[in-house]
This record gives structure tokens, C-alpha cells and sequence, in this order.
């Protein structure tokens, strides 16, 4: 079984026309569960271009806390 799980986190304040968060949790027939987090960005100005590698390390920073979450459940 696998759902879909919305995504409620907006961040208006950064400016990209081309953005996109996906959460699927799935639950297998052997009672394991799997979560599988998609997303990618297009950068709309130069200035967020040049910070390319800063947004990089946020959003491993934010994958991390996605995953020590799970760890806690």
C-alpha cells in the first residue's frame, strides 16, 4: 500500500518558479515501511544560483532531520 503524503511546508521568502516536494510512505505485505522523499528546485535569480553549494548543504541538513525522525518512530 503506498499514500501519498502532503506537504505543507511552503518557503514563499525563496524565489523559484520550478519546485517540487513528493513524501510516499509505504507499508509492505511483511509490516515494513518505506519512505521515500523526492524533491528538486530550479533556482529563479543568479544570487540563488551562486548560492548553489550553501542550498545544497541545507538540504542535506533537512534529509537528515527527515531521517532521524524516522529513526525515533
Amino acid at each position: 500500500m503506498a499514500r501519498d503524503l502532503p506537504s505543507a511546508r511552503a518557503r514563499p521568502a525563496i524565489p523559484s518558479p520550478a519546485r517540487s516536494e513528493r513524501f510516499l510512505l509505504e507499508q509492505h505485505p511483511a509490516g515494513t515501511i518505506t519512505l521515500t522523499i523526492t524533491a528538486f528546485s530550479r533556482p529563479a535569480s543568479r544570487l540563488a544560483v551562486l548560492g548553489g553549494p550553501f542550498t545544497r548543504m541545507v538540504q542535506q541538513g533537512m534529509t537528515s532531520r527527515y531521517l532521524r525522525a524516522l529513526d525515533r518512530l
